[in-house]
């Protein structure tokens, strides 16, 4: 459900006034409009709006009070814990970048990310503080004395910066060469929670319990996921990775009515024989970062009753641009219609469009 649908047209383009502000606030409006309501759910542990609001400012200002400066990068080396999102919507808030960082980096991977990007500090877990000792200027170990210190001001703090602001920097593998860092401003991840936010029926409401397994380090389970939770102030329930029968349990226990999953998940959970009664809160499941084989869509809808709609997107684009929500059918094999906001075009290599059928290059704006 949108709270804000207030907007101007800038030079032909409508433009939410809501999308120019910090991806942060969410979370403060969230704890504003129901504190006590859980935000995330991990291990049989629950953390409210307000308390994430808190524990945001509090992540923001022990960041700030290492010596950084608005626009430095903060390099969040964590899995699907409540922690990233504490450091996440803490560098935002202070008017820092966020680095999700790959867990599973090796070590040479991790110096060129830290060091390409310029990041003056890394949160990580322990069982990677070794891994990451020396890379940067300050290393923050969640759990640690030094994580407890980095949360000791628990003053109140107030979103620095917004819009067109550089928000995330997220390295993509690429075809060839190292990864490089797409660079994504808090509009542009804003403007695509509105985008989603648009589609009818709602990917996603404010009383939804949405799935957290998709890495929090890629901007599927960043944006699309975490991010979705904030904007509707949902609740989220933490996976630090995909187990098909431990998943397929917290689905159970904690009633989760949003799925938002890759092809491997439904392949591997297609095959447990609970599945069926596992999905019986279930009102939405989403595929996407592949296709997903028109066996295995059957296979699901066989055992839940319920379609699997794929979407497709870049993290360039922070990422949606395309959902089978938008279609009809859910139709096998195809990556859907765009979103509200999306435009999407097939040309071919002179630049111009397509015959209607024929492959092309695609290409898109917001």
């Amino acid at each position: 459900m949108l709270r804000h649908r207030s907007r101007v047209d800038i030079e032909g383009d409508v433009v939410s006034a809501r999308t120019m502000g910090n991806l942060a606030t969410l979370v403060r409006q969230a704890a504003a409009d129901t504190p006590d309501k859980p935000a995330l759910v991990f291990h049989h542990q629950t953390t409210s709006w307000a308390e994430l609001d808190a524990l945001a400012s509090a992540a923001g200002r022990g960041l700030l009070a290492l010596g950084l400066q608005q626009g430095d990068r903060v390099a969040i080396h964590l899995g699907n814990v409540p922690e990233f999102a504490i450091a996440y919507f803490g560098a935002l808030r202070a008017g820092l970048v966020a680095l999700p960082v790959n867990t599973g980096y090796t070590a040479n991977e991790l110096t060129h990310v830290l060091t390409d990007s310029g990041a003056r500090v890394i949160l990580t877990a322990p069982s990677t503080a070794g891994i990451v000792d020396g890379l940067a200027e300050h290393v923050v170990v969640a759990g640690t004395q030094t994580w407890q210190a980095l949360l000791a001001d628990d003053a109140d703090l107030e979103a620095v910066g917004g819009g067109e602001d550089l928000a995330v920097l997220l390295y993509t593998s690429g075809t060839s060469g190292r990864p490089k860092g797409a660079m994504l401003t808090h509009r542009a991840l804003l403007s695509n929670l509105e985008q989603s936010a648009l589609i009818d029926p709602p990917v996603v409401a404010q009383d939804d319990v949405v799935l957290l397994v998709l890495p929090l380090f890629h901007v599927f389970g960043l944006n699309a996921a975490l991010g979705m939770v904030a904007w509707h102030g949902a609740t989220g329930v933490l996976a630090e990775r995909f187990d098909p029968v431990e998943t397929l349990e917290l689905v159970r226990r904690d009633h989760v009515t949003n799925v938002v999953g890759a092809p491997p998940m439904y392949v591997a959970w297609s095959m447990l024989p609970d599945v069926g009664d596992a999905f019986t809160s279930v009102r939405l499941a989403l595929s996407g970062a592949a296709p997903l084989p028109p066996t295995v869509l059957h296979r699901v809808l066989d055992v839940t009753g319920h379609h699997v709609f794929e979407g497709y997107g870049l993290t360039e684009t922070a990422p949606v641009l395309t959902t089978t929500l938008m279609s009809e059918v859910a139709k096998p094999g195809s990556i859907g219609r765009p979103v509200p906001g999306i435009e999407l075009k097939l040309l071919d290599e002179s630049g111009s469009p397509v015959e209607e059928g024929d492959p092309g290059e695609i290409v898109v704006r917001g």
